[in-house]
């Protein structure tokens, strides 16, 4: 009875216990979770009602499906593993190359992966690493490196591509990281001119280049390429004369050439032709109103020259030479012109002066134009005199030159002007010519306290005029 009894209560609380996700086994201490479940006020040995009992409240006569014969729980705690979320993160992988952390995504099949182009040499190894700490070291394989021509005589073009691996093992996920590298090995060659700087090579063909370079002593016998390479140099016998380009002077030049193969890097070599100038300049400079000014060439190596000065330029000229030579030229000046300048009595002059030498080829002279066009200003400003000693400038209008401007006087007690002539700052006179008889105007005014006034006014009006006359100097 006893044992029916504790099977009964056995069955009850594994029902009970089913019912919040909780399995009991066969092996369960009963006595202690009878006693936990059993209700206040209910005698022992009477089975405590389950939350899963049925609506007749009698007990289960099997246990809940839920419930694991199999279990064997080792103390009165054991419950089977929450459906709760966890607040764990995620585990995520990343590979830290040249610097730079590169996450890893996994493929369908599990493996993590990443793909990182270079241009340094592949790593000897890289770390893969977790959010959790784990860390794998995959190591580099065996490396096969393609190798070819730049184009730049001194360089050589290695590229690779290796895939770094890393089994799975036990919670270890495999990896596979793969690095396209393409990189140069060895420095750009160069050759070196007279003024210090460094000529890079362009390439013309398979392993063959050239450059240009500028020597100042076209004596010279040999070149040194960056690599230490020392090339012969042949100079070519006659030199050319040349207008610059640009028309910076006449350039004598001399040129040659010097040819070979340079020094072997990671088995390559190049067959580089150098060519060497060694140019002297010719240039010429006027010396013009105390300043020196270069001189363009022209096509035909003429030294041409046009500036401008706002004053008559000087009867002669002197050109000098960067070699030494002078020159002094006569000046011929033409196109002279006059106008007004707005200001009475100031007048503005225009011209042109030129400076030319044919050219003398016995002498190695060359033909030299130059010209300067001028504008100079003469007098000085004339202005009116006015009757209480003051003066005022007359106001230019229009092309014709013509000036103008206004002035008052008095009439006296007969209405009859107080002054006859106007006068000039130049000394010239200028009759009034007086205009009809005088006009009456009136005008009402408010006085202070508010009346009015009427006030006639006397106006007679007159001009004074005269020509003036410019003269070029």
């Amino acid at each position: 009875m006893q044992e029916a009894t504790q099977e009964a209560i056995r069955k009850t609380i594994a029902a009970a216990l089913a019912a919040v996700g909780v399995s009991v086994g066969t092996g369960m201490l009963l006595t202690g979770v009878a006693s936990a479940q059993q209700p206040q006020g209910q005698e022992a040995g009477t089975p405590a009602a389950s939350q899963s009992e049925s609506p007749s409240d009698q007990p289960s006569a099997e246990p809940s499906a839920s419930s694991s014969e199999t279990a064997t729980p080792t103390d009165q705690s054991s419950t089977q593993p929450s459906d709760e979320p966890t607040d764990e993160p995620a585990i995520t992988w990343q590979a830290d190359i040249d610097s730079t952390p590169i996450p890893l995504t996994a493929l369908t099949d599990g493996v993590l992966t990443a793909t990182h182009n270079t241009q340094t040499p592949p790593p000897d190894s890289i770390t893969a690493t977790s959010n959790d700490g784990t860390s794998i070291t995959l190591t580099k394989p065996t490396q096969y490196d393609t190798r070819d021509d730049t184009g730049t005589p001194g360089t050589v073009r290695h590229t690779s591509t290796l895939d770094y691996t890393a089994d799975a093992n036990g919670t270890q996920p495999a990896i596979r990281i793969t690095i396209n590298a393409e990189w140069t090995i060895g420095t750009p060659l160069t050759v070196t001119s007279s003024d210090g700087h460094a000529n890079g090579f362009t390439s013309t063909g398979p392993d063959t280049a050239e450059t240009t370079i500028t020597l100042t002593d076209p004596t010279t016998k040999t070149i040194t390429l960056s690599d230490g390479t020392t090339l012969p140099v042949e100079w070519q016998d006659t030199p050319t004369l040349t207008p610059n380009p640009d028309g910076n002077g006449l350039t004598i030049t001399h040129t040659g050439t010097a040819t070979g193969d340079t020094s072997s890097v990671d088995g390559h070599q190049w067959r580089v032709t150098v060519h060497t100038t060694s140019s002297t300049l010719q240039t010429w400079t006027a010396h013009i109103d105390g300043h020196d000014t270069r001189a363009n060439t022209l096509a035909d190596g003429t030294q041409t020259l046009t500036t401008s000065l706002t004053h008559q330029p000087p009867a002669t000229i002197t050109m000098t030479s960067s070699d030494g030579h002078t020159l002094t030229l006569p000046g011929t000046t033409t196109g002279m012109n006059l106008t007004g300048t707005g200001i009475l009595g100031v007048t503005r002059i225009q011209a042109t002066t030129r400076y030319t030498l044919p050219a003398d080829p016995a002498d190695g002279t060359p033909g030299i134009d130059i010209s300067i066009p001028w504008t100079q200003t003469q007098g000085e400003e004339t202005l009116l005199n006015l009757s209480d000693g003051s003066s005022m400038s007359l106001t230019g209008t229009g092309t014709d030159e013509t000036y103008t401007a206004e002035t008052t006087t008095t009439l006296d007690d007969s209405n009859k002007p107080a002054i006859q002539t106007l006068t000039l700052s130049d000394g010239t006179s200028m009759p009034i010519e007086w205009q009809g008889t005088p006009q009456a105007t009136t005008r009402t005014v408010t006085n202070p306290d508010g009346s009015t006034s009427t006030i006639t006014y006397m106006t007679l009006q007159g001009t004074a005029d005269t020509t003036l006359t410019s003269r070029a100097p």
